[in-house]
């Protein structure tokens, strides 16, 4: 499953994106604790070269404080769904029930029986 790091440390030059390809898991915060207090490893998961470091992803020299720019999306079209097929203008459900009432179906119906 894809990790996204969210954090003033994390945020990249947009006009090159970068992407870590670097395994991580629960233990790279972890890891990342053990490395900043220069503490052993607790556990094996956490003392294994497999995971990576949480600080790896971060640029700890210079965190970026300011929001990054985002897409601005316009608002959507409202549109009901079931009552309209797709290009049609009819109320399908309207529709529906008039031919109920002009088929044989409903002909007691109209006598008020």
């Amino acid at each position: 499953m894809p990790v996204f790091v969210v954090s003033p440390f994390s945020q990249g030059n947009p006009a090159r994106p970068h992407i870590n390809s670097l395994l991580y898991d629960h233990t790279s915060v972890l890891k990342l604790i053990e490395w900043r207090y220069n503490l052993p490893p607790l556990t094996g998961r956490d003392a294994s070269n497999e995971i990576a470091n949480l600080a790896l992803a971060l640029n700890l020299s210079g965190p970026n404080f300011n929001p990054p720019a985002l897409p601005v999306i316009s608002q959507p079209t409202p549109n009901p769904c079931g009552l309209f097929e797709l290009g049609s203008q009819v109320d399908n459900e309207s529709y529906d029930f008039l031919q109920l009432l002009q088929s044989d179906l409903a002909a007691d119906w109209k006598k008020g029986v």
